[in-house]
């Protein structure tokens, strides 16, 4: 098209008799592009086509077509040139232009914008006084026109040429042709948003994992005939397989394997072709993958070395993990790194072996150290998340592959709380020295790990509660107090640990502000338990609504259950309920929460509460009923429509 462009232009310049005998039909064509030439020549040599610039100014369709920038070029080129009476005719075309798009009689802004476009290319002295007052009126309000090129963008979702469907239904021939055809394939502009090589490989990967032992085949056979990239693909499409079948990885709904070999048999041909191409394969990121899928379904010692020999130069090798961000933890930064997955595989096959009573490779346990030596902490995060069941099956290897992960432990001990989780019932001793660690060296929210672990061991005699509070005051620490406070405030923990559960709350609330702030927000929890509910001390319920009022934070959803609990401790303990009531609706009144009656539950309290205080009016003189009455009135105060509601109701009968 641009050398058809140059040759039109020239032709254009000469005044050639092709020119002579084409440029009307140039002009006029219904392809754009033609049209866009011819226009291209007219503003270049406007002198010798006056005729027909006249004819194209005045052709309405045309000035409505996406030329305005070149046909605005054009007028300003060749309008001096015009006879007065075809001036004439284009500026009154120019000025009925996109007037379908006008209601009653309203020229909309980007109709005004289109027509003084065109005419601000008129020369100022040629314009009749209707076009200028367009124009004026236009800048007028909007300032001065710039006339500039129409950008408009495109956008979308890129997707592959064909789905992966096809490499499942074409021979392997056919295969080995559309890899090497997409292998060097480029995109050009009219490719928009159908994808080359990376989305060609994405269907390849889709294909290998439905359908695991052919493609896997094909690296066998085909190997010198397949370009290096979908090499990977495929290889990636097979640990796909091993992953969604025996792994963690889950598979979305339209997936569906079109075979599903024997598991180990598989392994053992994925481990053969990493071995029979080692040197592509080597520290590669879809092998560390396939290496992985394996773990999961290896049965036996002689292939569990094979892998594990493997592995071993991934854990000697310097990596950094391929995505970062604030929100991005330990975790989510292993499994993106190529060592991060074989130290995963290892983990899995360590622990696959154990559940099945076979013997570790001898090469297994020192790997392991290796791994768990690693300079990146996100790779030593992945080790911690499944050490706690090889701690249980293999105790010595399993703790010693512990201390070996947290020697340099620097946020990592999130990761490691559950070793500790697990051991500190039985292991108090094991752990003993990774609390005093995580004290005197842990960051803030370590600390958090500290608090959790040592308020359940207080639980089970290792520690005195007592000695954990003073720690707890020593250590200043919100985050520690946060951390025993989710033990003390779990409802299990407080039926079976009642007085020590309620000692280690009512020291937090009695904390400086921000740790008693700390521990409030645990507390909530406690309300939303009710079969049966906690019958937590009045003077707690007194400190903590304290605590609500001065936290300007949150305020809105931290008392979550608390009015189903008022209900159902006044079918128990009504005069708990009517107290805590109390001291929850003063401080409603005041902080000016959320307020709403979910389930009616205030309404029922209400009438409970009007039962129980009508018992007893001999028996108190009325004061539980007086009690009550205000309740209700403060009720009705703040709005409440269901309590309205009752009165009504209860007045009818």
């Amino acid at each position: 098209m641009d050398v058809i462009e140059v040759a039109i232009l020239d032709h254009a310049q000469q005044n050639s008799d092709w020119w002579q005998q084409n440029r009307e039909h140039l002009c006029f064509h219904h392809e754009g592009a033609l049209c866009y030439f011819a226009i291209r020549a007219f503003t270049i040599s406007p002198q010798l086509n006056l005729e027909l610039i006249g004819r194209l100014l005045c052709d309405k369709n045309l000035l409505e077509f996406e030329l305005s920038f070149e046909l605005a070029a054009l007028i300003q080129a060749s309008f001096i040139y015009l006879d007065q009476q075809t001036q004439a005719a284009v500026m009154a075309t120019i000025q009925t232009v996109w007037e379908d798009s006008e209601t009653e009689g309203d020229i909309s802004s980007w109709t005004l914008k289109k027509r003084a476009e065109y005419i601000s290319a008129i020369p100022c002295h040629l314009r009749s006084k209707e076009v200028q007052a367009v124009l004026d009126t236009f800048e007028k309000q909007n300032g001065a026109v710039i006339r500039q090129p129409t950008i408009r963008s495109r956008g979308g979702t890129v997707v592959a040429p064909f789905s992966f469907e096809v490499f499942i239904n074409t021979n392997d021939d056919g295969v080995i042709r559309l890899l090497n055809h997409y292998s060097e394939y480029h995109r050009g502009f009219d490719d928009f948003l159908i994808g080359g090589k990376d989305e060609v490989g994405r269907q390849l990967r889709e294909a290998a994992s439905r359908h695991p032992t052919r493609f896997l085949g094909l690296l066998k056979s085909h190997w010198i005939n397949i370009p290096l990239n979908f090499t990977n693909d495929i290889m990636d499409g097979i640990a796909t397989y091993l992953e969604h079948s025996y792994g963690n990885l889950k598979a979305s709904d339209k997936w569906t394997p079109i075979e599903q070999p024997d598991a180990p048999t598989l392994a053992n041909q994925v481990l053969d072709e990493l071995q029979r191409h080692s040197a592509h394969w080597r520290l590669n990121r879809s092998a560390a993958n396939a290496l992985e899928g394996c773990a999961h379904v290896i049965e036996d010692t002689q292939n569990a070395a094979r892998l594990v020999f493997m592995a071993i130069s991934y854990g000697y090798k310097s990596e950094e993990t391929t995505i970062r961000g604030d929100d991005v933890d330990l975790l989510t930064a292993g499994i993106n790194m190529k060592g991060g997955k074989v130290a995963e595989a290892l983990m899995i096959l360590a622990n696959n072996l154990h559940e099945r009573k076979i013997e570790l490779p001898e090469l297994l346990p020192p790997t392991l150290r290796l791994f768990a030596s690693n300079g990146h902490p996100a790779i030593r995060a992945l080790i911690l998340r499944r050490l706690p069941y090889l701690q249980s099956q293999n105790s010595e290897l399993g703790w010693e592959i512990f201390h070996r992960t947290t020697q340099y432990a620097e946020g990592l001990w999130e990761s490691a709380e559950r070793c500790l989780y697990y051991a500190y019932h039985d292991n108090f001793e094991r752990i003993a020295p990774s609390l005093e660690r995580i004290r005197y060296e842990g960051s803030d929210k370590d600390k958090e790990t500290w608090g959790r672990i040592s308020a359940l061991s207080a639980l089970t005699g290792h520690i005195e509660i007592l000695d954990l509070i003073d720690d707890l005051k020593v250590l200043d620490n919100s985050e520690a107090w946060h951390g025993a406070a989710s033990v003390w405030t779990h409802t299990g923990n407080i039926r079976k640990h009642r007085e020590q559960c309620f000692e280690g709350i009512k020291a937090g609330l009695q904390a400086r502000d921000d740790h008693a702030t700390a521990v409030a927000r645990k507390v909530g929890n406690i309300f939303r338990e009710n079969k049966p509910p906690i019958a937590f001390p009045i003077a707690l319920i007194r400190r903590l609504f304290s605590i609500f009022e001065n936290d300007s934070e949150d305020k809105h959803h931290r008392l979550y259950g608390f009015n189903e609990w008022l209900n159902t401790t006044s079918q128990r303990d009504p005069d708990l309920a009517l107290a805590a009531t109390e001291i929850y609706l003063a401080y409603v009144r005041r902080a000016d929460p959320y307020f709403h009656d979910h389930d009616n539950h205030l309404v029922q309290l209400a009438t409970r509460l009007f039962t129980e205080a009508e018992e007893r009016e001999e028996s108190d003189q009325g004061a539980m009923l007086e009690r009550v009455v205000s309740v209700q009135d403060l009720l009705l105060s703040l709005g409440l429509n269901s309590i309205n509601d009752w009165l009504k109701t209860a007045e009818r009968q």
